[in-house]
């Protein structure tokens, strides 16, 4: 008897997993040629090109690498050893547990499936009171608020078409220390050198910019708790995961894109490429928020992203771009679509 129902288990397993094939395969025909008539939200869309490259897969046998795709690149229990309770199909689409959030929504009329966000100037600022301390130590006198009040007007200074098509992020950096510390009143005879080197040596190891503003993380737990996928597309110096950890805000961003780790830097949409694809997402249906609009902005866009400038001191009011003041203009706008 147990023989009998072990044999009816296997040739209903079989049947299940020839059916989930012959789906996924005819999905992946019906999207190339119909793409913009489904219209159909679940936890495998936003991952076209998953979906695609598992359709190969299975079309050539290779049942490993179609579990691998259709998993979006985790490790799990492959799809067709699973129970048929554990596998859903609905109106030819396969959808299965667990793939994280599915939540979309629009901010201010952008449809949006992802949410990047630039690091440096919209999450984290630098530690004002570590440079102050820095710069006392070596017999020189400027204030945390100073160093702050100067902080948007350095970096304004370096977010020039010009500007940012002849240099990298590492010249644009030094540009905007030299502009801070000058309009903080740090006198131009004043002997940098010592300061300059405890300053590096520090950024080197943990990276400068380790100061996140109250309003900034309490928004990033809102959007994390609305379920829209966040990932963070950051110019940094291969280190700012170290920032996002120890700062408790890594468990937030599925994806952490470290143009030094990538070894390509915003705004050459190669950048944005990879963070999309790495998130699983779609670029028409990502928005990335940054701080400078020649880096931010002109890269998203080239990358057929979606672009939203984040200017608290409304330094932008005549660029061609959507801006925020506050991430939690963006929070209150998240809406169900």
């Amino acid at each position: 008897m147990d023989q009998r129902a072990d044999a009816h288990q296997a040739r209903f397993d079989r049947h299940i997993q020839s059916c989930i094939r012959q789906t996924v395969v005819a999905d992946v025909r019906r999207r190339r040629t119909q793409r913009q008539h489904l219209g159909v939200r679940g936890r495998i869309d936003g991952r076209d090109r998953l979906i695609e490259r598992a359709g190969h897969d299975l079309a050539t046998g290779d049942d490993d690498g179609a579990d691998r795709d259709l998993a979006g690149g985790q490790r799990q229990t492959r799809l067709f050893q699973r129970r048929a309770h554990e596998i859903v199909v609905h109106s030819g689409i396969l959808a299965f547990e667990p793939f994280g959030s599915d939540r979309s929504g629009t901010i201010d009329g952008m449809s949006v499936e992802l949410l990047s966000l630039d690091a440096g100037g919209v999450l984290v600022f630098p530690n004002f009171e570590r440079i102050s301390d820095t710069f006392a130590r070596h017999g020189i006198r400027v204030s945390p608020d100073a160093l702050r009040a100067a902080d948007p007007h350095g970096r304004l200074a370096v977010d020039t078409a010009d500007g940012v098509a002849r240099t990298t992020d590492a010249d644009r950096g030094s540009m905007y220390f030299r502009i801070m510390f000058e309009r903080a009143g740090v006198p131009a005879d004043a002997p940098m050198q010592g300061v300059l080197a405890e300053l590096w040596a520090y950024h080197t190891e943990h990276n400068l910019w380790e100061y996140v503003p109250p309003e900034a993380r309490a928004a990033v737990e809102r959007l994390a708790a609305s379920g829209l996928p966040l990932a963070i597309g950051s110019n940094a110096n291969g280190i700012i995961h170290r920032v996002f950890e120890r700062t408790g805000l890594r468990r937030y961003f599925s994806v952490i894109c470290d143009s030094q780790a990538e070894g390509v830097e915003k705004p050459d949409r190669r950048f944005f490429e990879i963070l999309v694809a790495r998130a699983g997402g779609r670029p028409e249906t990502t928005l990335h928020i940054g701080d400078l609009y020649h880096v931010d902005v002109v890269g998203a866009r080239a990358a057929g992203l979606q672009a939203m400038l984040f200017d608290p001191h409304d330094l932008y009011e005549a660029y061609d771009v959507q801006r925020v003041r506050t991430l939690d203009e963006v929070t209150a706008s998240v809406t169900e679509p």
